[in-house]
């Protein structure tokens, strides 16, 4: 084990921004070793469903601030730290837990049991009050075969999406075990087949998709289809996708 005190921070830093800078400022001066958890991609997708910048060069950047003694990516596969917290306090020690300005106490952290249990202190409002989150200073548009989509919120139970689909594209059949969706069409007119019927929707006007439902979004016009979904149930992520036809020939 490394002996020397240290403090750590955590988060997703996609993209990195000068807040993250001030915050590990600003931790460094609570102990001589700063060690910097680094939210993994898996992470990103679940929280935000897309990941701007790959977790290798999220690390290489945080890596190469001055103040910045270790850099790690969190082994977690939900939306904590927690594992990582662990596993980490038995390789260094451990003394303070840092957390930015949008976390003001131990009840809006779930890492606050582990800290507790590993006899981790934990500090608040480091680097002062948020100024901007990461996901606010970039454009979230991802490119796909048929279009593209752009995350707009995402937080627990819900996830608000723009989808476009070119002219003449269309999405696979697929289903989803984990949500249900909400589709309102702002542009075009969009075909919808679900569980074996066929509807056209145009402008405002809008469809629910039951969890489960066999579906696909289509269009057929030459105008862009843009339609706003909103996704609501206890898991969103973009890997719970069973695909059944898809013209690009994706893997489930």
């Amino acid at each position: 084990m490394n002996k020397t005190e240290s403090v750590v921070v955590s988060g997703g830093f996609d993209p990195v921004h000068v807040g993250h800078l001030r915050m590990f400022k600003e931790a460094a001066d609570l102990a001589p070793r700063l060690i910097v958890i680094v939210n993994n991609d898996n992470f990103l997708m679940q929280k935000k469903g897309y990941v701007f910048m790959p977790i290798k060069e999220r690390m290489e950047i945080i890596d190469g601030f001055g103040v910045v003694d270790k850099v790690v990516e969190s082994i977690d596969e939900d939306l904590t730290v927690c594992e990582t917290l662990e596993w980490l306090s038995k390789k260094e020690n451990l003394q303070i837990f840092a957390n930015g300005g949008d976390r003001d106490n131990a009840d809006a952290i779930p890492e606050a049991d582990v800290c507790e249990q590993n006899n981790i202190a934990m500090k608040f409002n480091i680097g002062g009050g948020k100024i901007q989150s990461s996901s606010s200073l970039v454009s979230s548009e991802v490119i796909k075969p048929w279009g593209s989509y752009k995350t707009f919120e995402k937080d627990h139970g819900y996830l608000v999406k723009r989808i476009t689909v070119a002219e003449g594209e269309i999405l696979s059949l697929q289903s989803h075990k984990h949500r249900s969706e909400h589709w309102l069409v702002v542009s075009g007119v969009a075909t919808v087949e679900c569980d074996g019927e066929k509807i056209y929707l145009n402008q405002f006007e809008s469809i629910s998709i039951p969890q489960g439902s066999k579906h696909r979004l289509s269009n057929e016009h030459r105008e862009t289809l843009k339609v706003v979904e909103v996704q609501y149930g206890d898991y969103l992520s973009e890997d719970d996708i069973i695909r059944y036809e898809d013209k690009y020939h994706r893997e489930t």
